[in-house]
């Protein structure tokens, strides 16, 4: 029996690998999907029973790990680094938008606004 490196192992078949998928990105894809469930169906019972526990008093893309809670929710806020890290705004009419916090600006840019902040207090878009 011949011996592989994992890397060797990952590549597809058709190069000589076993096709086998790089099981940390695929479980973190997953957990980032059971995010964006949660954001996409606000009214299921599984998306209330998180809000109600882990975020009461605001939205799941602005909730910032606590060190407490169940392995459950540390894999979902482990899938939605990953889901922060690809979602922007929709703008539509503004009124949810945080000028200096919220990515908004489209790809390839740094995601954040280019003009300095400087002593304009407007945060919000109204």
């Amino acid at each position: 029996m011949a011996w592989m490196s994992w890397d060797r192992l990952r590549l597809p078949k058709p190069m000589g690998g076993m096709g086998f998928k790089d099981m940390r990105a695929f479980n973190q894809a997953l957990l980032a999907k059971q995010a964006w469930h949660l954001i996409d169906t606000p009214d299921s019972l599984c998306a209330r029973l998180m809000k109600a526990r882990y975020y009461p008093s605001g939205q799941l893309l602005h909730t910032a790990f606590s060190g407490n809670g169940s392995s459950v929710w540390k894999g979902i806020l482990h899938g939605l680094d990953l889901l922060k890290r690809g979602v922007i705004w929709r703008v539509g009419n503004g009124a949810d938008i945080r000028t200096w916090r919220d990515p908004w600006i489209p790809r390839p840019s740094s995601f954040r606004p280019i003009t300095p902040k400087g002593n304009c207090h407007l945060n919000w878009v109204h």
